[in-house]
């Protein structure tokens, strides 16, 4: 199953950077007037913090909520040690 997800992740970020690109050349072009393509960066300009700052606020407010890993063995509780193949002390 991890392949599967490494597999997934990878494919994700091969489309990203292409995807935003192909986003940004098609914005630029598509305007004939230069005055319009300065007021539409400045409109994305001052959007991107806004919808990033959102999308914290709600992973944040996920995470709280439900917890994600809780209940799930840590390190520090032993269960390395006992994954090693070492004989535990008695």
């Amino acid at each position: 199953m991890k392949i599967a997800g490494d597999v997934f992740i990878r494919l994700i970020r091969l489309l990203i950077a292409p995807l935003i690109f192909l986003t940004l050349v098609a914005g630029v072009q598509a305007p004939g007037d230069p005055a319009r393509l300065g007021a539409t960066g400045a409109k994305a300009i001052a959007l991107s913090p806004g919808a990033t700052g959102l999308a914290a606020i709600i992973g944040l407010g996920m995470g709280a909520l439900f917890q994600p890993g809780r209940g799930a063995p840590s390190p520090g509780n032993g269960a390395a040690r006992r994954s090693n193949g070492m004989k535990q002390p008695a």
